[in-house]
């Protein structure tokens, strides 16, 4: 049963790419110094997207920031290590936001809006 796993994941894989209709995840296909090309994703300029490990582990999120034929490019917000071919991008169909609200003041947050204070997260 285990062998069979690889062969029904490359086949759920095939089919669903024929579903065209609002595609978020796509492959990424060529990294060109920090800009990715990404295939197989619908997405709009300026949407975040995830780039996750074959087994799901979140590497890194990205921003799109361009198209180019059939292809969006997308800047990383961080390290490009650990990224392959084999690597999945997953549109979140949203751009980059922060919550604002009175649980923020006071709060200490990184560059891509997340706690880094220890206090945990911001309910906004």
């Amino acid at each position: 049963m285990l062998a069979e796993t690889p062969l029904l994941e490359t086949t759920l894989e095939r089919e669903l790419a024929t579903l065209a209709v609002g595609r978020r995840y796509g492959k990424v296909v060529e990294v060109v110094g920090t800009m990715l090309k990404v295939a197989g994703v619908q997405v709009s300029l300026g949407e975040v997207c995830e780039l996750r490990q074959r087994d799901g582990t979140l590497l890194q999120r990205a921003e799109v920031v361009g198209f180019s034929r059939d292809l969006a490019l997308l800047a990383p917000f961080g390290e490009l290590i650990g990224l392959s071919r084999e690597t999945r991008v997953i549109g979140l169909g949203r751009p980059l936001a922060v919550p604002v609200g009175p649980a923020l003041l006071g709060r200490v947050l990184d560059g891509l809006g997340e706690p880094s204070d220890g206090q945990g997260a911001i309910a906004c």
